[in-house]
């Protein structure tokens, strides 16, 4: 029989051995930024296809190729120098088998067609056009790599929440998604711009909008019964307020393409936006990363008037003198209904 004093040694020795909350944390960040990651390779590579900016982003996607390897073998083995927990449990290995079997084939197509020497097959020929079958396989074999990646972030937030040393909530997996989304809406006008798909392309396009949209709304405003807490620290909503107004810059670009009618309209609109578009999406994914940082570690150390401009302080009094109205206008109503 196992003695009292026993059974506490071997709780301690099984507490001692098992990965710290940081650790849990930081695997859980690395899962999202996987699931980010699918997503950015192919924005880069339809940019390559483009021919914007190639050498630049040549180099970008073959660092963003080399990080998503990298976390995938650190996530296979366990890292700890990189604070990566190893979990093998059957679901997650599930998950991870799932991301080797569809990045395998994915890395391969996008390292094969970034030389550009003659002998090889590439995305840019020599005449400056666009090889459109390797764009499509490329984008058809982005998909299982984000699907598995984003199943792999669940099944992990699942294991953290199950060892009781990290419970992931339900924002950090929205904040996850929202960055994830933004790198989609770039890949998604960049195919359209080049003619990929653009029914089909067109209609994900427009279902992503809704979604980040929706997105958004949800971590402005908070739904509790949903898990997601109304935002009541000073940085993080100031942030969010940037991540808005960003935003607002680009829905109308965005809008514009939509709004266009049949393939041919759809590309020609795509093809007028897609640059500034895609700079200001680039714009907004910093503002959303630098969000979530505030919201995730509940910072509250900011003084934004420091910084303020004249113009800053004046949509400063005139939101207020906006939002006096209002309350004056709903107590107004309110009476009015009132007294019928």
């Amino acid at each position: 029989m196992i003695s009292f004093s026993m059974r506490k040694w071997m709780v301690l020795v099984v507490l001692l051995i098992l990965p710290a909350d940081a650790d849990w944390r930081n695997t859980v960040n690395k899962a999202g930024e996987q699931m980010i990651l699918s997503e950015k390779m192919t924005k880069e590579f339809c940019l390559i296809a483009a021919g914007k900016n190639v050498e630049a982003n040549k180099q970008l996607l073959l660092a963003t190729i080399d990080t998503f390897q990298n976390i995938l073998n650190a996530m296979l083995d366990g890292d700890e120098s990189q604070g990566i927990v190893e979990c093998n449990t059957p679901d997650v290995l599930g998950a991870l088998n799932d991301i080797v079997a569809a990045w395998t084939p994915y890395k391969a197509v996008l390292l094969e067609n970034l030389n550009t020497a003659a002998e090889h097959t590439t995305i840019r020929r020599a005449d400056g056009s666009t090889d459109m079958e390797v764009l499509q396989e490329v984008s058809q074999r982005a998909l299982p790599v984000h699907d598995a990646s984003a199943l792999l972030l669940s099944r992990l937030m699942i294991q953290a929440n199950a060892a009781l040393k990290y419970m992931p909530s339900v924002i950090e997996d929205l904040l996850f998604r929202q960055r994830t989304i933004i790198q989609r809406l770039a890949k998604g006008l960049l195919l359209l711009s080049q003619g990929v798909d653009v029914l089909k392309n067109a209609d994900e396009f427009g279902d992503t909008i809704i979604l980040f949209e929706t997105s958004l709304r949800g971590i402005l405003r908070g739904v509790p019964f949903a898990g997601l807490p109304v935002m009541t620290q000073l940085c993080p909503m100031i942030q969010m307020a940037q991540v808005t107004r960003f935003y607002q810059d680009v829905r109308p670009l965005l809008s514009a393409t939509l709004s266009a009618d049949g393939e041919k309209a759809i590309q020609a609109a795509a093809l007028m936006v897609v640059d500034e578009s895609v700079t200001l999406m680039e714009i907004l994914f910093n503002a959303m990363m630098d969000a979530a940082r505030l919201i995730m570690e509940n910072e509250n150390n900011c003084r934004p008037w420091e910084s303020m401009t004249g113009n800053d302080w004046f949509r400063f009094m005139e939101a207020l003198v906006r939002e006096r109205l209002l309350i004056q206008r709903i107590t107004q109503e309110v009476m009015q209904v009132a007294v019928q």
